[in-house]
């Protein structure tokens, strides 16, 4: 099971809210978080990923917004770089253990 934290509540659906941000980890740290059919607005300012990834979705360089990313216990096999150099707004980028 993933939990999902949405602040403001519903913003994923809100084309035009202002600000934004999204947390999502999963309930028991063992499995990888599957953001495959996760789809969230282009209004979306932070995101907090805690859990094993191993590659960044598809919809990652459509953030257009993002001007916060945390990536703990990523796990990444590949180099995230190529992906966050597209992100406009991205102003801070913090990874912890393993997040490579």
């Amino acid at each position: 099971m993933i939990f999902f934290t949405i602040l403001p509540f519903g913003c994923l659906k809100m084309r035009n809210f202002p600000s934004s941000a999204l947390s999502i980890f999963p309930s028991d740290g063992t499995r990888p978080l599957d953001l495959a059919m996760l789809e969230p607005s282009s209004c979306l300012q932070k995101l907090n990923l805690a859990g094993s990834l191993q590659t960044l979705p598809n919809w990652f360089a459509q953030l257009d917004n993002l001007t916060k990313l945390r990536l703990s216990f990523s796990q990444l096999e590949d180099d995230p770089l190529s992906v966050l150099v597209r992100l406009p707004n991205l102003m801070f980028l913090q990874g912890a253990c393993n997040a490579e």
